[in-house]
C-alpha cells in the first residue's frame, strides 16, 4: 500500500477514535449527572410509618429549599421513648435514595437518635436539575443541618454518609464544623480516579486492570465527559475532590473503607486517609464489600460508630 494512503488510513482511525471517544463520553457524563432512581414506589408512607413502628419512633415529611430554589425531601424520625436528644443525619449512595438508609435509621433509632434522611437532589423526590457529587450537595447538606438546628434544637448533631453520601459530606466538612463527628464509608478519593475505574468497569475489568484502561485507551472519552459537563451544565466535576476536602475538616471523621470493596477500590480510602488531620480522622478496613460493613460486621459496627459518636457528644 502507497504511504500516502496508509497516512490517509492512520488519520482516518484516529479521527474515528476521537469521534467515538467524544461519543462515549458524552452519554457517560449525561448518565452520570442524570442518575436512574430506581425503588422511587419504596418512598412511601406506608414505608416510613412501618420503619417508625418497628423502631417506637415518630415521622414526618420535610422539605427545605436549596441555595438554587430545588426543592429537597426527607423523612424525620424521633424515638419515642429514651431519647437522647442527639441527631443523625444519614446520606444514601449514588442512583439510591433514603430508603437506602434505613438499616441505619433502625440502629440509630434504637439508641435514642433522632433520624434525618433526605434524598439527594437529582435523587429519589427531590428536585435538582443534575447530580454534581459534592459541588452542589455538600450546600445542601448545610440547609439540612440549618433545619434541623433551627426546628429540632438537637444537643449534638452527627452525619454518616454512603458512598456518593460519604464524599458529599467530606466535602461539606471542609466549609462546616457544626457537626459533632461524622462517619464516612466508601467514599471515592477524587471524581476524577473514580471516573478511570467507572470507564474500565464498562469493559468488564476489575481494578487494577479498569484503573489502567481508564487512564490510557479511555481517557480521551473521560476528557470529553468532563469538557462536556462544564460546556453544557457548568460544573466542573474534577474538582470533587474529598482526599483534598478532608485536609481542611475541623470535625472528627471515622472513615469506613471495606477492604474487599470492588466498586470504589480500597485505594480512594487509602488516599483520603493519608491526606486527612491524623488527630481527628481515623480509618477502620472491615473485611466488607462496598458499603457493606454494617451488613457484614454488625456488631462491630455498631460499636465503632455508636463509640464514635458518643465519644465526641459535646
Amino acid at each position: 500500500m502507497p504511504r500516502r494512503r496508509w497516512l490517509r488510513v492512520l488519520l482516518a482511525a484516529v479521527a474515528a477514535y476521537f469521534l467515538a471517544s467524544a461519543v462515549v463520553g458524552i452519554l457517560v457524563a449525561e448518565g452520570t449527572l442524570h442518575p436512574v432512581r430506581p425503588n422511587a414506589d419504596r418512598i412511601s408512607p406506608g414505608f416510613a410509618a412501618r420503619l417508625a413502628g418497628e423502631n417506637r419512633a415518630t415521622w414526618r415529611e420535610i422539605e427545605v429549599r436549596a441555595t438554587d430554589g430545588a426543592p429537597l425531601y426527607a423523612w424525620l424520625f424521633n424515638p419515642t421513648a429514651d431519647s437522647n436528644g442527639r441527631a443523625v443525619v444519614l446520606l444514601h449512595g449514588v442512583a439510591d435514595n433514603r430508603t437506602g438508609m434505613s438499616s441505619h435509621a433502625a440502629l440509630f433509632l434504637r439508641h435514642g437518635y433522632s433520624v434525618l434522611m433526605p434524598d439527594s437532589r437529582a435523587h429519589g423526590t427531590s428536585d435538582g436539575s443534575v447530580a454534581t457529587y459534592g459541588l452542589l450537595e455538600r450546600g445542601d447538606v448545610r440547609t439540612w443541618l440549618d433545619w434541623l438546628i433551627a426546628q429540632e434544637h438537637p444537643r449534638c448533631t452527627f452525619a454518616l454518609g454512603e458512598s456518593m453520601g460519604a464524599a458529599i459530606l467530606i466535602q461539606t466538612l471542609a466549609e462546616e464544623n457544626r457537626f459533632c463527628a461524622a462517619v464516612a464509608e466508601g467514599s471515592f478519593s477524587s471524581f476524577r480516579e473514580i471516573g478511570y475505574h467507572r470507564l474500565g468497569q464498562q469493559l468488564g475489568l476489575g481494578w487494577p486492570f479498569s484503573q489502567i484502561m481508564g487512564m490510557t485507551l479511555l481517557r480521551p472519552a473521560l476528557e470529553f465527559g468532563f469538557l462536556w459537563a462544564r460546556l453544557r451544565y457548568g460544573f466542573d466535576l474534577t474538582t470533587a475532590e474529598p482526599a483534598s476536602s478532608i485536609k481542611k475538616t475541623q470535625t472528627p471523621v471515622l472513615l469506613i473503607q471495606g477492604y474487599f470493596d470492588e466498586n470504589i477500590p480500597k485505594p480512594h480510602g487509602k488516599v483520603i486517609f493519608s491526606n486527612a488531620p491524623k488527630d481527628r480522622v481515623s480509618l477502620w478496613m472491615p473485611d466488607a464489600g462496598h458499603t457493606a460493613a454494617y451488613s457484614t460486621k454488625p456488631q462491630e459496627f455498631e460499636r465503632r460508630v455508636i463509640g464514635f459518636f458518643q465519644e465526641h457528644a459535646r
